[in-house]
């Protein structure tokens, strides 16, 4: 059974980024609805939060720790879901454009959005490329 751990280092930066924006957007938004003058970025908040939502959905489903199973499955464990994989299931593996340090595996039953900050991402891809050699890796 082989582990495959997240930067530390990197989860706390996210999320107490994450944790800073959320706290700001929520502050600034009580203050506008006490009162204070704020003209239209009292409206834009609203949106704001809600964007923040999404960024907290999408990075709370972020892996932290993938383990390759003696049987030839890989788990995928986040703080919101634990997700168990085979090999032979992942179609592509790509590197997110936008996102420069994450990359998206493609799976037969949706994807997965995981971070280059890991310990031996070439070794796990190499295992997903063993048991799979259909598997599309691309600019990684």
């Amino acid at each position: 059974m082989k582990e495959f751990r997240g930067s530390v280092t990197f989860l706390v930066f996210l999320y107490s980024f994450l944790t800073v924006l959320t706290l700001g957007s929520l502050a600034l938004f009580a203050l506008g609805l006490s009162g204070f003058r704020m003209g239209w970025a009292v409206w834009v908040m609203p949106l704001l939060l809600v964007l923040l939502l999404r960024f907290w959905w999408v990075y709370l489903k972020l892996p932290f720790i993938i383990t390759a199973q003696d049987d030839n499955t890989l788990e995928f464990k986040s703080f919101l879901q634990v997700v168990n994989l085979a090999p032979r299931d992942i179609v592509a593996i790509r590197e997110r454009y936008l996102l420069p340090g994450f990359f998206m595996i493609r799976h037969s039953s949706g994807k997965l959005l995981l971070t280059t900050q890991m310990t031996d991402i070439p070794e796990l891809i190499a295992l997903i490329k063993k048991e799979n050699p259909a598997v599309q890796v691309s600019r990684l």
